[in-house]
């Protein structure tokens, strides 16, 4: 990270799937934050980066394709959740250019100086190894139960296919374990919201308080 434009922080929003840390950073946003989703910029690369696209199709082949020069993401999740080699791949084949460009977007706002906070929503941050890129890291934690049942009121996924994902990250204690904060999202979405929010002016303040002149 650039030190001399360092004076906001830049946070990592992460959690098992399921335990709403997408939910977390639409409230940061609402409260100003600039938000860089990891889903999206996996999207953008997949989409855009052809020595990506070309080695993703190399080794899933071309059953993958929609057509031409389209990747079926689902049918690709669907290869990579049933087998951990195969997601390994994915990971080494794709991490690398979305690390990038994900640096390159929180450094330009950074330089634009107009946000409070960064923050990057991502479910790997630990399994990438991405972790010290980040003043703050925050977990979004839920019970198995309510992570299960949200996702299947809401999406409709198979409890078998939850827990298949669940598998593929570290676990939810690991993820907590190694994170600055914790928030729990168990209630109603108005106690998250109003944990989201003081979340927000709490690491704001301590990041201002740590770099103060």
């Amino acid at each position: 990270m650039t030190k001399n434009i360092r004076q906001v922080p830049v946070v990592g929003i992460t959690g098992i799937i399921g335990s709403g840390k997408t939910a977390l950073a639409k409230l940061f946003a609402g409260c100003g934050a600039f938000i860089i989703d990891a889903d999206e910029i996996g999207r953008e690369v997949l989409e855009n980066d052809k020595n990506v696209f070309t080695k993703v199709v190399e080794h899933f082949g071309g059953n993958i394709l929609e057509n031409d020069t389209t990747v079926n993401r689902k049918k690709v999740a669907e290869i990579v959740f049933s087998s951990g080699e195969h997601l390994r791949k994915l990971n080494d084949i794709i991490h690398p250019p979305m690390i990038k460009l994900i640096k390159e977007k929180v450094k330009s706002a950074l330089i634009q100086n107009k946000y409070p906070m960064i923050a990057v929503d991502a479910a790997l941050i630990f399994e990438a190894g991405v972790e010290k890129r980040f003043d703050y890291i925050v977990t979004v934690s839920a019970s198995i139960e309510n992570i299960i049942k949200r996702l299947s009121e809401q999406k409709g996924m198979p409890e078998k296919d939850i827990r298949q994902r669940m598998k593929s990250q570290i676990s939810q204690k690991e993820k907590i374990n190694k994170a600055h904060y914790i928030i729990e999202n168990n209630g109603t979405f108005e106690e998250f919201t109003e944990r989201g929010k003081n979340l927000f002016r709490e690491i704001c303040d301590s990041f201002s308080k740590s770099h103060a002149l």
